[in-house]
C-alpha cells in the first residue's frame, strides 16, 4: 500500500500510512523504508526522513545500497548537502542510484562544480552515467555556462543509451540555449520526434528571454499545429514575450485564449504579466482598470496573490506612471505599494526611490 501510494505521488498518504504501521506495531522492511524516504523527498519532510533514517541505523540497513540511495535523495531533495554527502561516503558500495542521487542535488542546489567533479569522478570509476546523471551534470553546466564542459558531455552521450532520452534531449536544448547558442538549441529541438509541453517550453523560454519576441509566437504557433496543448507556463513565457515585444493585441488575445480556448484558470503571474504589457504600453489607465477589475479582485483576495505579489504590481504600475509622467497615478500606486511592502516587511526603499523621482519631477 505504502509503495502503491508512493508510486503514484500520493506522498502523504504514503507517510500517514507508514506511521499507522508503527502504531500498529509492525515493522518496515527495506521496500517499505525506501519508499517512504521517496515520499519524504516528494514533499520535502525533512522531519520525518530523519526519523526514519534513526530506523534505519537503529536497523542497521542505512548503510546497504537502496536504503543509502533514497537517504542521499531525500537528504539531497530537502536541501540538506552534507548530511546527504556523509551518508553517500559511509555506503559499503556506492551505486549509480546514489551517486546520482548526490549529483542531482549538487546540480539543483548551487553547487554545480561539486556536482561536475562528480560526475568527472563516476567516469574515472567507470561507472557508465543514465540519463538522470546526465540530466544533472548538463544542468550544472548551464548553470554556470560551462560551455565546453557541456559540449564534451554532449559529445559523450552519443553512444549511450542516456542519447534517446526526452529529458536528455531537453537538458540539451535548455543548455545550448541559455549559453547562447540558439541555433545548435534549434538544432536539437527540431531533431526530437516527439515533442513534450516541456520541450516546446525550453526553446520558447530561450527565444523569449533572447529577445526574439516575434519568434516566441511563431514557435507557439508550431506547437499548436503540432497537437500540444500549452500549459500555465506557455502562457506566462507567451505574455511576458508580448510584454517586453510591446506586442499588446497578441498579448491581450493570448491572456484571453486561457479561458476562452483551453478552459484554463489564470494565475497571478498571467495578471501581472498582462499588467506589465499594458504598464509598458503607457495605457496606465486600463493597466489600473485591470488590476482593480473583477477578474483579478479574485486573484488578489485568495492564496494565487501573496500581499508581495500585489505590492510588485503596484510598484510596476508606479514605474510605468514615472516613465509616462502620471504623477498622480504614481503617487496613488506608491504609497499602495509601501502600505503593503511594511505589511509584508518588505524593503521599500527602491519604492521610496521611485516616489522621491515623481515628486522632484512635478517641483
Amino acid at each position: 500500500m505504502i509503495a502503491g501510494y508512493d508510486q503514484n505521488c500520493l506522498f502523504r498518504e504514503a507517510i500517514s500510512t507508514y506511521r499507522s504501521m508503527l502504531q500498529e506495531g509492525s515493522r518496515p522492511n527495506q521496500t517499505t523504508i525506501v519508499s517512504v524516504l521517496d515520499a519524504c523527498a516528494g514533499i520535502g519532510d525533512l522531519d520525518q526522513g530523519i526519523a526514519v533514517h534513526a530506523l534505519c541505523v537503529i536497523a542497521g540497513v542505512d548503510r546497504e545500497s537502496t536504503v543509502g540511495a533514497a537517504l542521499v535523495n531525500m537528504y539531497g531533495k530537502c536541501g540538506q548537502l552534507v548530511p546527504a554527502r556523509a551518508i553517500l561516503d559511509k555506503m559499503y558500495e556506492k551505486d549509480l542510484l546514489a551517486l546520482t542521487a548526490m549529483l542531482t542535488a549538487y546540480a539543483h542546489s548551487g553547487h554545480p562544480h561539486d556536482a561536475l567533479k562528480l560526475f568527472v569522478t563516476m567516469d574515472l570509476e567507470g561507472i557508465q552515467s543514465d540519463h538522470v546523471a546526465f540530466v544533472g551534470a548538463l544542468h550544472a553546466c548551464t548553470s554556470i555556462s560551462a560551455v565546453a564542459t557541456g559540449k564534451i558531455i554532449h559529445e559523450g552521450l552519443r553512444f549511450t543509451a542516456a542519447a534517446n532520452s526526452p529529458s536528455v534531449a531537453n537538458s540539451l536544448v535548455a543548455f545550448y540555449g541559455k549559453c547562447g547558442y540558439l541555433e545548435d538549441a534549434r538544432g536539437i529541438f527540431d531533431g526530437i520526434s516527439r515533442k513534450s509541453c516541456l520541450t516546446w517550453n525550453t526553446m520558447l523560454g530561450i527565444y523569449s528571454n533572447n529577445g526574439f519576441f516575434q519568434l516566441t509566437l511563431e514557435l507557439y504557433l508550431e506547437m499548436s499545429l503540432d497537437g500540444v496543448l500549452p500549459d500555465e507556463i506557455t502562457f506566462v513565457i507567451l505574455l511576458s514575450a508580448c510584454s517586453h515585444g510591446g506586442m499588446i493585441r497578441d498579448g491581450c488575445y493570448h491572456f484571453a485564449s486561457i479561458k476562452q480556448e483551453f478552459c484554463q484558470i489564470p494565475v497571478k503571474e498571467h495578471y501581472m504579466c498582462v499588467l506589465d504589457l499594458l504598464s509598458r504600453s503607457g495605457q496606465l489607465q486600463e493597466a489600473e482598470d485591470f488590476f482593480l477589475g473583477s477578474d483579478i479582485e479574485v486573484v488578489r483576495s485568495s492564496y494565487l496573490m501573496d500581499t508581495k505579489k500585489t505590492a510588485l504590481c503596484w510598484t510596476t504600475l508606479l514605474s510605468a506612471s514615472k516613465v509616462h509622467g502620471d504623477s498622480e497615478r504614481g503617487k496613488r500606486a506608491g504609497h499602495n505599494a509601501v502600505l503593503l511592502d511594511r505589511f509584508a516587511s518588505c524593503d521599500a526603499s527602491g519604492v521610496y526611490m521611485l516616489l522621491s523621482d515623481i515628486y522632484n519631477a512635478r517641483n
